[in-house]
């Protein structure tokens, strides 16, 4: 009730895993429910509250709206879409990261302006390796002279950059022309690229 009820705890908690928690408990009632409002025998209010349960279930783990074309694809449903892109790190991007972090290791004073789509939703796949200044914007006009620019698999190889705006996530087309233009390319593993 108190995620309802105060709004602060539905953005920070999220409506749909508190209530597929709720089942938990609540779920004996939807039983008991289900078998109630059958008139007739046992095995008819059976079949129907078994039906229930399972379609339910099947809308629970987002089976109906991938089947249906409902929402965006989910992570654990399938091995593309918006939320593989934006979650999902590549071994590509893991090598492209370890390579950079040894690189700027080796160096003081480097300026270092990191992007991978990953690194905006799930915290630490670049970490901050003494006094290195990282940034988590690609965009053309912020690209500074003398800093690396890290592109990670969605970048380099789907051409897509996403921005987080009012709590919508928001795909565009990376021009990659712009940083072959105007940057040097010091690493490539056809998953991601590093410009300097």
């Amino acid at each position: 009730m108190a995620v309802v009820v105060l709004p602060f705890l539905s953005v920070e908690y999220g409506l749909l895993r508190a209530f597929q928690q709720a089942l938990m408990v609540l779920g004996i009632f939807i039983v008991i429910g289900s078998l109630a409002i059958i008139p007739g025998r046992y095995v008819y209010k059976l079949l129907f509250a078994s039906s229930v349960a399972i379609i339910m279930m099947l809308s629970g783990i987002g089976l109906i709206p991938q089947l249906l074309g409902g929402y965006y694809p989910q992570l654990h449903l399938n091995n593309a879409g918006t939320y593989y892109d934006v979650f999902y790190t590549h071994r590509s991007e893991i090598m492209g990261i370890d390579w950079l972090q040894k690189l700027i290791s080796s160096h003081d004073n480097l300026e270092v302006q990191s992007e991978v789509q990953t690194d905006r939703f799930a915290v630490g796949r670049v970490t901050n390796p003494g006094e290195v200044n990282l940034l988590n914007d690609i965009y053309p006009s912020l690209v500074r002279k003398n800093s690396y620019v890290y592109l990670g698999y969605s970048n380099v190889v789907l051409k897509e950059a996403a921005v987080s705006y009012n709590g919508n996530t928001i795909l565009y087309t990376y021009p990659l022309e712009f940083l072959d233009q105007n940057k040097d390319l010091v690493y490539n593993n056809g998953g991601s690229r590093i410009y300097r």
